[in-house]
């Protein structure tokens, strides 16, 4: 999830309070510009992000749902890069390769130590 960190937004998914531990959902929006960015609530663009211990997969899935019901969209791939290929701009994939290793390990720890996915929004 912290690779992702350099070109999106990131949230949790309400529904990760009803998954077991080994399955994680992750919200998605690509932020073209940083200085205006697009939020998350409002957006129609957001991709979920289906992590299992598998790998991760790009789900469409509807936070307004009133029942669990995924679709995937691509296989899982154990590259996250591998999972966003065709699903979302290329300079985000660029921007995400380059990012920058302190900066996405200080993401992940971040992460962790607010326990960002083991509850829902």
């Amino acid at each position: 999830m912290a690779f992702a960190a350099p070109a999106f937004t990131i949230a949790s998914s309400k529904w990760n309070s009803t998954l077991d531990k080994d399955h994680c959902l992750v919200r998605l929006l690509e932020v073209p510009d940083p200085v205006a960015p697009p939020t998350l609530e409002k957006s129609k663009v957001v991709k979920t992000l289906n992590y299992t211990t598998k790998g991760s997969a790009i789900a469409e899935l509807s936070e307004k749902s009133g029942e669990y019901k995924e679709v995937l969209l691509t296989q899982h791939h154990a590259s996250l890069l591998i999972a966003l290929r065709g699903q979302v701009q290329e300079e985000s994939l660029k921007k995400v390769e380059k990012g920058n290793a302190a900066f996405t390990e200080c993401v992940k720890d971040l992460a962790y130590a607010l326990r960002l996915f083991s509850f829902g929004p």
